[in-house]
């Protein structure tokens, strides 16, 4: 089975946006290019959280039913990236 490497993530929530610092925190989308040229130089399979976080913040609007301060899943972020796996090795695990 292929290697994995998933995105750091961030939303607006408790910690990041504590003191008018999440600006700050958006710097893991940087991240998350960094993450992805490695999953190509090592021939990974880049699973892309950001954008899934992004588009469950755009459909719900509030980020602690996946992200309890921003930053750390709660159960239902857990789900979310653990089936963002899934689908990124859904034909490996038919193997």
């Amino acid at each position: 089975m292929p290697a994995s490497q998933v995105s750091p993530f961030v939303l607006p929530g408790s910690a990041t946006v504590y003191q008018d610092k999440y600006q700050e925190f958006l710097a893991v989308k940087e991240y998350a290019k960094v993450a992805k040229k490695l999953a190509e130089e090592f021939n990974a399979v880049f699973i892309p959280l950001q954008a899934q976080f992004d588009a469950m913040w755009e459909k719900y609007g509030e980020n602690t039913y996946f992200l309890r301060d921003g930053v750390h899943p709660n159960t239902a972020g857990a789900e979310l990236i653990a089936n963002a796996w899934l689908s990124a090795f859904e034909n490996e695990i038919d193997k």
